[in-house]
């Protein structure tokens, strides 16, 4: 009797461990489903991550290429009108403004200021008088004097103080005041270029007399030798260097 009950109870037992077997069986069978589940929606959700880069990526890259297209309609039709407004202040007519702007636009390139501001440095001493011959040598000067800086809008305040120089015909105090704020030591360099002493300097500019020829000569030569330097540093930056190949670009697709 006890033998027969042992395998009453054996047989239950067992029972029993394959009904548990079969559950676990489920439930690891369950375990697998979820998990290849997850899977499937990471992949998605990678999918759809990759999905939204790729726009971005492509956005960006749509926008950029609209930037330079603009950046060279804008800068085509500023030298187009530079080219209008030259071609009535010079004495050569188009001819000499086209080859004006050409010599600009390799100043663009190869110096920390682009195009625009030249451009508009040149009108500004063209429109008072400065011939184009004379062009270019107060024009790198006006350059030089900005640089020091790096603040390319000075390089209009200059233009201006210059080219009043020249349509008055001679020095007088309030240009000099204006280039001194402009950030260049223009008294120190006529003092310099001019054998100026103490006592002319305190007689006032005025009364010095000094011809709109000899002044601009004189300041654009120490501007030289003062600062000159400070231009080609600047332009050989990697920074300036970047923006040259920029404007590089937009110059030739303009």
């Amino acid at each position: 009797l006890m033998f027969k009950k042992a395998t009453m109870e054996t047989t239950a037992y067992t029972a029993k461990l394959s009904v548990y077997a079969k559950d676990l069986a489920k439930r690891i069978e369950h375990a697998r489903n979820n998990m290849a589940g997850m899977q499937g929606y990471a992949r998605s959700t990678m999918n759809i991550f990759k999905g939204i880069v790729l726009s971005q990526a492509f956005y960006k890259g749509l926008n950029a290429i609209k930037g330079v297209v603009r950046e060279a309609w804008d800068m085509s039709v500023m030298l187009n009108s530079s080219e209008a407004a030259f071609s009535g202040m010079l004495v050569g007519g188009q001819e000499q403004a086209k080859a004006l702007l050409e010599v600009l636009k390799q100043e663009a390139i190869n110096t920390p200021f682009d195009i625009k501001n030249l451009t508009e440095a040149a009108r500004l001493l063209t429109a008072y008088g400065i011939q184009a011959e004379n062009l270019m040598y107060i024009m790198r000067a006006v350059e030089q004097s900005a640089a020091i800086s790096g603040d390319a809008s000075r390089m209009d305040r200059i233009s201006l103080a210059l080219g009043q120089i020249y349509t008055k015909g001679r020095l007088v105090g309030e240009e000099v005041r204006q280039l001194t704020e402009a950030g260049i030591a223009v008294s120190e360099i006529l003092t310099e270029e001019l054998g100026l002493t103490r006592e002319d300097l305190k007689k006032g500019w005025a009364a010095l007399s000094i011809d709109a020829n000899t002044a601009i000569n004189a300041i654009v030569r120490g501007i030289d030798k003062r600062y000159g330097q400070a231009l080609d540093n600047m332009a050989k930056t990697t920074r300036q260097k970047i923006n040259n190949m920029r404007e590089s670009f937009a110059l030739i697709t303009s």
